[in-house]
């Protein structure tokens, strides 16, 4: 009888584990649910924010590079304008230069 005893005491422990794994497992589940989400929606924010920021820089190094540009054609107008010959030989030097480069090929 002390034996039966046991063996009943033994399977009611065994039912009420299974139980609470059973529950475990549902709010595990939940948790995993509810904080997927959170990530989710933090990850998501992250992309919008390094986007944003990479739209903001790419446009500063556009206006920098039109800036530079205009700079550089303000440059060359003034050099060709103050020094006609030079530029004059210059040009002829490098169209001399590419029709040589094109009739080797």
């Amino acid at each position: 009888m002390l034996r039966a005893a046991k063996d009943v005491n033994l399977s009611d422990q065994i039912d009420r584990m299974q139980s609470e794994i059973t529950n475990l497992t549902s709010q595990l589940s939940a948790y995993v649910a509810r904080e997927g989400k959170t990530v989710n929606g933090i990850a998501n924010k992250l992309v919008d924010n390094v986007s944003s920021k990479v739209n903001d820089y790419s446009g500063q190094i556009g206006d920098l590079t039109h800036e530079q540009l205009d700079g550089l054609q303000r440059f060359l107008t003034v050099e060709v304008k103050r020094h006609p010959l030079r530029t004059l030989a210059i040009a002829g030097i490098a169209g001399l230069v590419i029709g040589a480069m094109s009739r080797s090929r």
